[in-house]
């Protein structure tokens, strides 16, 4: 499965970041707009390629099996629990 499913909301806030970003150092809007879209649109062709290909693994014919084994947690490696602070 893609690695850009379920990533809309961070690219949001991806390109939120980078725009204001570009605003703060460049002159004029028109200069950070331009400087923005150099990241931003090859960024998003990429996800959107990544999006495109789990619309076609979620209706391929093993479909359900990839969109659940997609959603499955991965068994944690045993040791201590993250996060847990010792002492």
């Amino acid at each position: 499965m893609s690695p850009f499913s379920g990533m809309g909301a961070n690219l949001a806030m991806l390109d939120g970041a980078g725009l204001a970003e570009a605003l703060i150092e460049r002159p004029t809007v028109d200069e950070a707009v331009t400087v923005y879209e150099r990241v931003l649109l090859p960024r998003s062709a990429e996800a959107a390629e990544g999006a495109a290909e789990a619309i076609d693994d979620a209706f391929s014919p093993d479909g359900a099996a990839r969109v659940l084994a997609h959603m499955e947690v991965p068994e944690r490696a045993p040791g201590p629990a993250a996060g847990r602070v010792s002492g």
